[in-house]
């Protein structure tokens, strides 16, 4: 019986006690109730500063079953983050998920800093330190919440260039499990662009699809030497997300428009500019899970005009733009961007030069602040009637060093008879640099290479061309402008034109556009004839500042004897004047010249012949000539026709007898008058005949006037020089500038 009782004793206490449970857990309860939204708070702040926001602050202003409100979030003052309103809905069998059934977040403000060391958020940047990532990261199997809505969520960053402010919305729901649709919208305002994107998606978590659509604008100075005016783009394209890799697919054309644009003082813009970018593979754009980005995109070609300007002058340039494909993948830290062209015209109107078949390759990485890569332009040509150049190849490659571009090319023409080679350095910062150049040497030959098949427009100036020509330069390109120095070398050239025959022609010249005086230069001319002969000749002069020619000796053999002068030649200047010496010119050798039967000669004449250029004009000025070498005869015996007019003029009939074999103690012969014109020629005559009179001393004057044509058998090449020679030099100035 005892145990009986003990058994009930310990029925009651046991009673009891689940009695006092009952109590002390209703108590719980009413007090969990009373004070819910306090143990809320304290529990989420336990979390936060777990995160490391220490000092992040909010209220709690609702929780009851299935609803949670937090208002006025912020993480701390300066930049951070603060939320206005939070409203998270949930079931007791989604907490026991991890889920949500909704969340509302409104009034989002995000402040932080952009500079070159990145992102900074305030104390937000703990939360975005990197962590550790698994091996094998975890592929989300649903959405953590139902549905999320985010509406008047705004960032704003200060950067160097001014505040950058973003608008940001999103609405997105589950329509079925590990299913969901979703829309979104980013507005991006600062000094320099504006971007508005819209998203529009569906599938689940890990798999993505959708759509998006861009328009962006940008202008303004962009670096200390690129500006650009009303850049503006619109794009559609489809997306993909799939297990962490996003792939971006524009649809047709990625319209791009640039209505200014200036690159270093070099190029800007004379017309807008309109691009179309498409994509070249399924995917021109692909994001990788591990934060690897490729490209893989094209440019069509477009028209294109700008000016161009490089020295004092701007040149207009235009035409279209190649094709223009481009690659770049990011991994990690490396970097690296391909370009490509093709096809393409470009005409720089002013020169006439037409470019086309243009071929860019070129890479870049992220340790090189400048890219690399070859250029190859298949044509050069001058688009004038008679080119001044042949058609032209060109190839280059170009590599970065520093701030600084090195760079080699050649231009050959198809038979390499021309090939000149560049080599230089670019400084992108001080917008200068410096190319040496080298023509190789050109050998002409008759009957094959002439000048005419390399420059058409000397077609009609040179012919039976022979000999080699080099040259050697360097220049360098600034703010100022450009300046440079040449060296031009012809050896033992020959050629005919129209007006001379050159032959043996040596010359070593230095070219300087900047007048800097020069070192003594010296052409040697085997051979010159212009209706006159000359030969070895040999020129010494000295460029001078301004382009004027200081001869400081000239010499010709002549005639058996010799011409020489000095001076200077300012080619601006459209007068003129110089001085020939003369010196043993034999007077057989030049009655050669006069346009008189029966007329010959021995002896010599030196003298002075000054020549003067006035106008287009050339005139001969008190010209002397007088006998030199001791006493010479002068004989004429004229023809049938002169011997008839003898007999009607006595005066002229003695001065025909005396000349028959006269025997000159002295001449002198004085010239006056223009070479294109009438010339005044008197001619003093001492000696006798001993065929006349018994040698009796003759002393008398003869003067004549008459056109140099009319008294010279030169094909009136002579006194045609001038003029002809004008003529074609004021064609090939035109031709060629």
């Amino acid at each position: 019986m005892a145990g009986a009782g003990e058994e009930r004793s310990r029925g009651r206490m046991l009673r009891s006690i689940a009695a006092l449970v009952v109590i002390l857990l209703a108590g719980l309860v009413g007090t969990a109730i009373v004070y819910r939204q306090s143990i809320a708070e304290t529990l989420l702040l336990r979390q936060l500063h777990r995160l490391g926001l220490d000092e992040a602050v909010f209220a709690v202003s609702r929780f009851d079953a299935g609803l949670l409100e937090l208002e006025n979030l912020s993480t701390g003052s300066g930049d951070g983050l603060e939320i206005a309103r939070i409203e998270a809905h949930f079931s007791a069998q989604g907490l026991f998920a991890s889920r949500l059934d909704a969340l509302q977040i409104s009034g989002v403000r995000l402040r932080g800093t952009l500079d070159r060391s990145g992102f900074s958020f305030g104390p937000l940047d703990r939360i975005f330190e990197p962590k550790t990532a698994s091996a094998n990261p975890s592929r989300p199997a649903a959405l953590p919440v139902a549905g999320i809505e985010i509406d008047d969520a705004q960032l704003e960053l200060a950067t160097t260039e001014g505040p950058l402010r973003a608008s940001f919305e999103l609405q997105a729901v589950e329509t079925a499990p590990e299913q969901l649709e979703a829309k979104a919208r980013l507005q991006l305002h600062h000094a320099l662009a504006n971007l508005d994107a819209r998203l529009s998606a569906m599938g689940s978590p890990s798999a993505l699809t959708g759509d998006l659509e861009i328009g962006a604008s940008a202008a303004g100075k962009f670096a200390a030497d690129t500006s650009a005016r009303a850049v503006s783009l619109a794009a559609k394209a489809a997306f993909a997300f799939e297990d962490g890799d996003i792939a971006i697919q524009p649809l047709d054309c990625v319209e791009i428009r640039i209505e200014g644009l200036a690159l270093q003082s070099i190029l800007t813009l004379s017309k807008p500019l309109d691009l179309c970018l498409r994509s070249r593979s399924e995917s021109g754009i692909r994001i990788a899970r591990e934060g690897s980005i490729e490209t893989d995109l094209e440019v069509a070609p477009a028209a294109f005009a700008a000016e161009f300007q490089i020295g004092a002058e701007p040149q207009r340039v235009s035409g279209e733009l190649p094709m223009l494909r481009m690659r770049s993948s990011r991994r990690g830290g490396e970097f690296e961007a391909f370009l490509e062209t093709e096809a393409g015209r470009l005409e720089f109107a002013k020169q006439s030069v037409v470019i086309r078949d243009i071929r860019l390759e070129a890479s870049a990485s992220r340790d090189a602040a400048l890219p690399r890569g070859q250029l190859r332009i298949g044509e050069i040509f001058d688009s004038r009637k008679a080119a001044r150049f042949p058609k032209l190849a060109l190839s280059a490659r170009f590599a970065p060093r520093d701030d600084e571009l090195d760079f080699e090319m050649e231009l050959a023409n198809p038979s390499r008879a021309l090939v000149i080679e560049i080599n230089g350095i670019h400084h992108f910062a001080r917008a200068a640099g410096r190319a040496d150049l080298h023509l190789h040497p050109i050998d002409f030959k008759p009957g094959q290479l002439q000048p005419s098949t390399l420059f058409p427009v000397l077609s009609h100036l040179l012919t039976e061309a022979s000999g080699s020509i080099e040259m050697k330069g360097s220049g360098e390109w600034d703010a100022r402008g450009t300046r440079g120095t040449a060296e031009v070398a012809v050896t033992d050239a020959s050629a005919k034109s129209e007006l001379a025959t050159i032959e043996h022609l040596n010359a070593i010249a230095e070219l300087n556009e900047t007048g800097a005086t020069l070192l003594d230069q010296t052409i040697s001319v085997g051979r010159l004839d212009f209706g006159l002969e000359l030969t070895d000749g040999l020129i010494h002069y000295r460029l001078k500042p301004g382009g004027i020619v200081e001869i400081k000796s000239a010499s010709w053999k002549f005639a058996g004897g010799e011409l020489t002068t000095r001076g200077e030649i300012d080619p601006r200047s459209a007068n003129q004047t110089t001085s020939l010496l003369v010196k043993g010119v034999e007077l057989t050798r030049l009655f050669e010249l006069v346009n008189l039967k029966g007329l010959s000669g021995s002896g010599t004449l030196e003298g002075e012949f000054p020549i003067a250029l006035v106008e287009k004009e050339i005139e001969i000025r008190n010209a002397v000539l007088r006998s030199s070498g001791g006493p010479g005869i002068i004989q004429y015996r004229p023809n049938p026709g002169t011997s008839n007019i003898a007999k009607a003029d006595t005066q002229f009939a003695t001065v025909l007898n005396v000349l028959e074999n006269f025997h000159y103690e002295r001449i002198e012969i004085e010239i006056n008058g223009s070479a294109t014109g009438t010339v005044v020629i008197k001619i003093h005559l001492a000696g006798a005949n001993p065929d006349y009179q018994d040698g009796h001393p003759v002393e008398f004057n003869l003067s004549l006037d008459s056109r140099l044509s009319d008294l010279l058998k030169t094909e009136a090449r002579i006194y045609q020089m001038p003029r002809k020679l004008e003529e074609r030099l004021k064609a090939f100035t035109e031709k060629t500038l």
